[in-house]
């Protein structure tokens, strides 16, 4: 009979066998003396590249399970995908252009035994930066249970996918209660729709909401990366929509959370704000993401928000904002060399088709009309 698992590492995986090597490679450095307390699932969506074969070359080395898509079938799809594969207590949900930090597995499933010991659901797993190696945000240094309603005492990014650890049980019983249509997910009981790349949030918040507690591990378990995230500026702009229209609905949704610092990254500003800039055709696209960015900031009072407007207020119209903005934009991507973001345009009919769904959504949450907001409808931006 197979040892019990502690922990299924589930990782969703397309067109990254480069990155998703990396991550094996970290997992394979920090995982000695652990086998049997862990497994990595892993959801190929389809993928075109040598990842099959990466695969292979690692599973005589880790404890993999892998299973690869006959198509794509959406990001959020294959988040569930993964999570059906899992046979571990939890479920940690890791992004494969990412790796792990050093040392970090054992101490995990160390604190997993007794976040089971105490019926904890919900782990906060703390993360670095590949600059500095090291976590942040927190002013404790050994895991600790928190209440619902103390969630607001710690700036927690619940937007990045690896901070998600659940127990297996609700993250199937969640995953079984919506409806995912590409790009859409859909609550099977309510009204709220939401758009791809988020199911990893929807489980995290769901999972709170049930549980009531939760835990923080505060030590740095993982460095992300970000190198595999290089778009053109409509893929950047769809996701910026995407991240508003999420926040909008999170308030409503969830009225204990409040989010202590906003997702862009400075640098994500400078890249958004030049290619504008530089392509005055994108001008009204421009002024919407301002128009969402106030909303979110008067809803959560957010001064990071306040930030990114001013940033679309100060390169429109003058000269010296604009050289100014530029100079910083150069000077952050020396410093951080983070996600490229090209001013082109895309040419995939689909990306084009989110965008309007994007568009679509944004301005009936800025005038609050929501008719002809329908499943029906919505499925014409079905693949």
């Amino acid at each position: 009979m197979p040892l019990r698992k502690t922990l299924s590492i589930c990782i969703p995986t397309f067109n990254r066998a480069k990155y998703l090597d990396r991550l094996l490679a970290s997992i394979s450095k920090a995982s000695a003396g652990l086998v049997g307390s862990f497994e990595i699932c892993i959801s190929d969506n389809c993928s075109v590249d040598d990842t099959r074969s990466t695969v292979k070359r690692w599973k005589n080395k880790l404890p993999i399970i892998y299973c690869r898509n006959n198509r794509n079938i959406g990001f959020d799809a294959n988040i569930v995908k993964v999570a059906q594969l899992a046979r571990g207590d939890y479920i940690w949900f890791f992004g494969d252009d990412d790796v792990l930090a050093e040392n970090a597995l054992g101490g995990l499933i160390e604190n997993l035994e007794m976040a089971k010991r105490n019926g904890i659901s919900v782990i906060y797993v703390n993360c670095g930066s590949k600059n500095s190696k090291r976590g942040g945000n927190f002013d404790f240094s050994k895991m600790q249970i928190f209440r619902l309603d103390e969630f607001q005492k710690y700036p927690l990014n619940v937007f990045f996918m690896d901070v998600v650890c659940v127990s297996r049980p609700l993250v199937r019983k969640i995953a079984n209660s919506v409806l995912i249509r590409p790009p859409l997910v859909i609550k099977k009981k309510g009204n709220p729709v939401y758009l791809f790349d988020f199911m990893h949030t929807y489980i995290f918040l769901e999972a709170l909401s049930a549980s009531t507690r939760f835990c923080i591990d505060p030590v740095c378990r993982v460095i992300p990366m970000h190198d595999g995230n290089d778009v053109d500026f409509d893929i950047f702009l769809y996701h910026f929509l995407n991240h508003m229209l999420w926040q909008v609905h999170i308030y409503a949704d969830y009225p204990w959370f409040r989010q202590k610092y906003g997702y862009d990254t400075i640098r994500g500003k400078f890249v958004r704000t030049i290619a504008v800039i530089n392509v005055p055709a994108l001008e009204e696209k421009y002024l919407l993401c301002r128009d969402m960015s106030l909303l979110v900031s008067r809803i959560n009072h957010d001064s990071f928000q306040k930030l990114q407007i001013w940033f679309f207020d100060a390169a429109r119209g003058n000269f010296l904002a604009k050289r100014l903005l530029l100079a910083l934009f150069m000077l952050a991507l020396t410093v951080f060399k983070g996600i490229k973001i090209s001013p082109s345009r895309s040419q995939d009919p689909k990306m084009k088709a989110y965008i309007l769904l994007a568009e679509t959504l944004s301005k009936k949450v800025l005038t609050g009309d929501y008719s002809g907001l329908t499943v029906k409808q919505l499925k014409a931006f079905e693949w």
